[in-house]
């Protein structure tokens, strides 16, 4: 019989860590728009945030404010690692563009061409990531039909940390959407703040709750009809009245209905005529109000379809806290508190 005994040799050693930055990222809910013509060729439309026509070296495209951050750092690191990439997430579109035809820089000075490595050092001192969209991406997008996606959903940031890659793999979309419309038989309408869900609060029998926002149509000719309806998402509405419920209750004799209209000049009825509006889709024509041009048209030339014009308009939509009929609830009840709501708002236009 033989036996061993083996011995054990225990070390201890003392191990300290510090963390020398964090990198936030900021969601800011902005909304931008690119109109595109019958060839892809990309144009930001005048008063627009977030994007601009932009030349990058050789090639013509878009360039848009995408992805919002907050980096805090000690400045101990060069920070070679981690780093992030660009990832085409459809996988038609990311065979169909070259690597130049997106490239993501923060200050616009170094550039990362899709998929290539951009090391977090160069999100030092800067509030944003940029994206260069060239026209042959939109190009690309209009022959793909990809163009009724947000960007958000077609490009996404991937990071890795290649010195400690068991931290793991990140995947996040940017903090802009941008809309992708024909410049052909098209209507918008966005929020004058830029944001893809303004807000509002107010008290009642002071204030008027005032949304202002950017419409434009595009087409061969001005379109004959543009229509605006507004629905609540929660609730029903009261007598064609948006209700406004305590948090969490969808009582119909607790909803306060809120009188709402739409405010505009108009060449008919003069500078900020007001019209009701209902809540319940039913859409109130503002080409026959004779809602009036807040800018000059844009006279443009495809090079498929020939001549056309983009026109532009303000319009604000308003809740009038004021109205006697506020202070009551639908059960003609005296209410005290804070109720709520959001909704939407739509445009159509239609050519005939």
């Amino acid at each position: 019989m033989i036996s061993y005994q083996g011995l054990v040799r225990t070390f201890l050693r003392n191990m300290q860590h510090k963390k020398a930055g964090h990198l936030r990222f900021v969601q800011t809910n902005a909304i931008s728009e690119v109109i595109v013509d019958s060839n892809g060729v990309p144009y930001v439309l005048p008063g627009l945030q977030g994007c601009e026509n932009y030349r990058l070296g050789t090639r013509d495209g878009i360039l848009c404010r995408f992805l919002d951050y907050n980096f805090n750092e000690d400045g101990s690191q060069n920070y070679t690692e981690p780093y992030m990439y660009t990832n085409v997430k459809n996988s038609s579109l990311n065979s169909a563009i070259g690597s130049a035809d997106l490239q993501m820089s923060a200050d616009l000075k170094n550039w990362a061409s899709k998929g290539s490595r951009y090391n977090i050092s160069y999100l030092r001192g800067q509030p944003s990531v940029y994206l260069f969209l060239s026209s042959n991406f939109f190009k690309q997008v209009v022959r793909l039909g990809l163009q009724d996606q947000l960007t958000r959903s077609l490009i996404n940031f991937n990071m890795k940390n290649g010195y400690a890659p068991e931290s793991g793999y990140y995947e996040f979309s940017g903090t802009t959407e941008i809309h992708i419309k024909p410049r052909d038989f098209s209507v918008s309408i966005l929020s004058s703040e830029g944001v893809s869900n303004p807000y509002r609060e107010g008290q009642v029998g002071k204030d008027i709750l005032s949304f202002s926002y950017n419409i434009s149509d595009s087409g061969p000719i001005s379109a004959d009809m543009l229509e605006i309806s507004i629905s609540q998402d929660r609730g029903s509405p009261y007598r064609g009245y948006c209700t406004f419920y305590p948090a969490g209750s969808f009582a119909p004799e607790q909803a306060v209905p809120i009188p709402t209209r739409l405010v505009f000049d108009s060449v008919t009825h003069g500078a900020g005529s007001r019209h009701a509006i209902r809540c319940d889709r039913t859409p109130v024509d503002i080409r026959t109000l004779g809602i009036q041009d807040n800018q000059p048209p844009l006279e443009w030339n495809d090079p498929v379809n020939g001549q056309g014009i983009t026109r532009f308009y303000k319009l604000a939509l308003e809740f009038d806290l004021t109205d006697p009929m506020v202070q009551r609830t639908m059960g003609d009840e005296m209410w005290e508190g804070e109720v709520e709501q959001s909704g939407t708002i739509t445009i159509k236009g239609t050519w005939r």
